[in-house]
């Protein structure tokens, strides 16, 4: 008889330069999480920088922050699946939060998604995931590639364990698409007027 592992998803509501975090509480596998991100946001959050941790962690408002983020391989305290979590934020103009850019952006972005957690445990489902071309490499749901890393001790540590969440202590560890976690969506302003490529990577 098998398992079956809940975690909340962030869905941005906390905005700064990048985009707004909110924090998505019902439970959703890794890419229920994307697709809900990419249905009501633009995608999962991604985290770039600490302060864009900071800032997923306080959109979660003082409940447990651990969920998905959009790396992978809402505040109503809902869980979802990675999967379900990233529907949820695209539904509403966003996507699970990746984190991007150069050292102090990316500290910056990281600090971002823990501060929409706002001031609950901010564990819950982010954007990253491991790229289905190249099983070792992790990459952005949004399609970003991976150059911030905030991996917890001993972390990745399962080669089947595809998508990545944000824990409480604001480290990542990779899980199983199919868990269920909070999750965070990030809402993009797209300034071209061109959306942002959106790519599947999680696979179950």
């Amino acid at each position: 008889m098998g398992r079956t592992i809940i975690i909340i998803f962030l869905c941005t509501v906390v905005e700064g330069e990048i985009g707004k975090h909110s924090f998505i509480s019902i439970k959703k596998t890794w890419l229920e999480a994307q697709s809900y991100c990419r249905l009501y946001y633009t995608d999962l959050s991604f985290v770039s920088s600490q302060s864009d941790q900071d800032m997923v962690v306080q959109a979660a408002g003082g409940q447990d922050p651990t969920g998905w983020i959009g790396l992978n391989r809402d505040p109503d305290n809902t869980t979802m699946a990675w999967e379900e979590a990233l529907e949820h934020c695209r539904k509403n103009q966003s996507d699970l939060p990746s984190l991007l850019s150069e050292t102090e952006l990316l500290q910056r972005d990281q600090d971002m998604v823990v501060q929409a957690a706002g001031g609950q445990d901010p564990t819950g489902w982010i954007g990253l995931n491991r790229d289905p071309d190249n099983t070792t490499a992790w990459m952005w749901s949004g399609g970003g590639i991976l150059t911030y890393q905030n991996w917890d001790s001993g972390q990745p540590n399962n080669g089947r364990e595809t998508c990545v969440q944000l824990m409480s202590n604001r480290k990542w560890n990779d899980a199983g698409a199919a868990a269920y976690f909070p999750f965070y969506c990030i809402n993009i302003n797209v300034i071209s007027g061109k959306e942002p490529p959106k790519r599947n990577y999680c696979q179950n």
